[in-house]
């Protein structure tokens, strides 16, 4: 195994990304922020402490145990299938690029979801603080409702079937024209619709229809 030692400089944070590690040691209680980005790791123990959690281009096939005061994970790019459940504080989720076919209730603490690039076929619903929301190739036919506090949603590459209401206050979407057909749009809120929206998606016909605000 390699060996490493851990130094606590100035600040809460460990970056142990890019090391080829195929293991780590505990790990020790003041780290808040912790990277491993780029590694080899199948399992980790979390510190008690940690708030951000990096585990991106791993080869982890489970979901991380982690503590429930944990506010960002990212585990994109890892060989995961299945997860119990989200930790019940985090703020923002990654979980693009496994192998995932369903997922469990999404935390009411979340503001950014990323799902893109599994095999899901299902979103219950979309919890009400969510802002940015990327479901982006999946299997998903029903896209939930959308809340109010939505600003950006990418949902391409889905085979949507059943429409959905785009309210007025998303102002960024990313889709492709064959799911134009199940994007509607409240007439009496026309003139709340930004600029974008009333161009590329009440009135504009592109093949892939990308906007941002």
């Amino acid at each position: 195994m390699r060996m490493f030692k851990c130094v606590k400089l100035h600040s809460n944070e460990l970056n142990l990304s890019s090391l080829s590690l195929g293991s780590v040691p505990p790990l020790p209680e003041w780290i808040e922020i912790l990277s491993l980005v780029y590694n080899e790791l199948d399992s980790i123990q979390v510190p008690e402490s940690c708030k951000e959690l990096e585990l991106d281009f791993n080869n982890l096939t489970e979901f991380p145990q982690v503590p429930d005061g944990i506010t960002l994970i990212s585990v994109n790019n890892n060989l995961i299938s299945h997860i119990d459940s989200f930790p019940p504080k985090a703020k923002k989720i990654f979980i693009g690029h496994n192998k995932l076919s369903e997922i469990p209730a999404i935390p009411d603490t979340a503001k950014v979801f990323d799902c893109s690039e599994n095999n899901i076929k299902e979103i219950r619903w979309f919890p009400k603080n969510l802002k940015e929301a990327h479901i982006e190739y999946n299997k998903i036919e029903v896209i939930p409702a959308i809340p109010g506090n939505l600003k950006l949603l990418f949902m391409e590459c889905n085979p949507i079937k059943e429409a959905f209401l785009m309210p007025w206050a998303l102002t960024g979407i990313c889709y492709e024209i064959s799911q134009r057909k199940y994007i509607v749009t409240n007439p009496d809120d026309y003139d709340k619709y930004s600029d974008m929206v009333k161009k590329y998606v009440i009135d504009g016909e592109e093949l892939i229809i990308k906007y941002y605000m």
